[in-house]
């Protein structure tokens, strides 16, 4: 079932594709955020 699509919403998908896909790179690479500060402190 295809669903007809407003270039808006196609826009606002592939931003989430892209937020996602940023946040799973981030998170494997370190980071720099508090969950990669914390354990060096310890």
């Amino acid at each position: 079932m295809i669903l007809p699509m407003n270039p808006e919403d196609v826009t606002y998908i592939v931003f989430l594709l892209i937020c996602c896909w940023l946040a799973v790179n981030i998170d494997s690479n370190g980071g720099g955020g508090k969950r990669s500060r914390l354990p060096s402190s310890a």
